[in-house]
C-alpha cells in the first residue's frame, strides 16, 4: 500500500488520470442507483458523458480537500506534540522516539482519512438509492452528507402546461403529483408518482415550472388513497 502511494506521488499524471476514472465511474454508479427506482437511466435525463465528467471533476476536488484536511490536522497534532516534547527539554533520544510517534500520527490521519472517506462513499450510494425510492414516493429531496451534495441529482415538483395552444398527452393531464427529472435529444423526462411511471414527452410541445415546496396531491397518505383507486377502479 505505502509503495503504490509513493509510486502514485511521483507520478502525479497517473494518479490524477486514475483519480479521474474512478470519481467518473463512482458518480455514474451513484446516479443509476439514485435513477433506478424511477425507471430511468442517467443518459435519459441529460447527465450523459459530458456532465458526468465535470461532475467527477468537483467531486474528485472536493474528496481531495477533505483528505487534506484531515492530513493538515494529523500534521498540527504532531506539530503540536514535537512542541510540548521540546520545551520539556527532552533528550536526543527522547526526541527522535517522538519524532517517530509524529511520522506515524501523520499516518495515521492519512489512512484514517482514506477509510473514512471510503465509509462516506458507500453511505452516499446507499443514500443515492433510498433518494431514489423516496422520490418515488413523490417524495424528492437531495443527496447530502453534512450539508454537501456530494453529486447533482433531481426530482423537482412540477407543473406542466402545453405549448403554443397543444394538448397535454393524457399521461401527463391525469397526473395529480408530477417530478421532473431532466431533459435530454429533445425529451423531457417526467415522473408521476402518483401511478410511479416515467413519462416522456417532446420538450418542444410542453413549457415546465419546478419549484421545491410539496404539492398537496403528492402527500403520503393522499397518494396511497388515488393509487388504490385508480387500480381497483370505480365502484359500482
Amino acid at each position: 500500500m505505502k509503495r503504490a502511494a509513493k509510486w502514485l506521488l511521483a507520478n502525479p499524471g497517473v494518479a490524477l488520470t486514475i483519480g479521474g476514472l474512478l470519481a467518473f465511474g463512482y458518480l455514474h454508479l451513484a446516479y443509476l442507483f439514485f435513477y433506478y427506482p424511477m425507471r430511468v437511466s442517467p443518459d435519459d435525463v441529460g447527465l450523459g458523458y459530458k456532465e458526468t465528467l465535470v461532475g467527477a471533476v468537483a467531486l474528485l476536488l472536493s474528496l481531495a480537500v477533505f483528505w487534506l484536511s484531515f492530513t493538515i490536522v494529523g500534521v498540527l497534532l504532531g506539530g503540536i506534540r514535537l512542541a510540548i516534547a521540546s520545551r520539556r527539554g527532552t533528550s536526543t533520544k527522547t526526541a527522535a522516539g517522538e519524532s517517530s510517534k509524529v511520522g506515524n500520527l501523520i499516518a495515521y490521519a492519512v489512512d484514517g482519512a482514506g477509510a473514512f472517506l471510503l465509509v462516506i462513499l458507500l453511505f452516499e450510494l446507499w443514500l443515492a438509492h433510498d433518494a431514489g425510492r423516496a422520490a418515488r414516493r413523490g417524495d424528492p429531496g437531495d443527496v447530502r452528507i453534512l450539508g454537501i451534495p456530494l453529486f447533482q441529482s433531481r426530482a423537482d415538483f412540477a407543473s406542466v402546461k402545453a405549448v403554443s395552444g397543444d394538448s397535454l398527452p393524457s399521461a401527463v393531464s391525469r397526473a395529480s403529483c408530477l417530478l421532473y427529472l431532466g431533459q435530454s435529444d429533445g425529451t423531457t423526462v417526467l415522473y408521476d408518482a402518483t401511478m410511479r411511471q416515467a413519462i416522456r414527452v417532446p420538450s418542444s410541445s410542453v413549457a415546465v415550472s419546478t419549484h421545491r415546496h410539496r404539492d398537496a396531491a403528492c402527500h403520503i397518505g393522499r397518494k396511497k388513497k388515488a393509487l388504490t383507486a385508480m387500480r381497483s377502479g370505480p365502484l359500482g
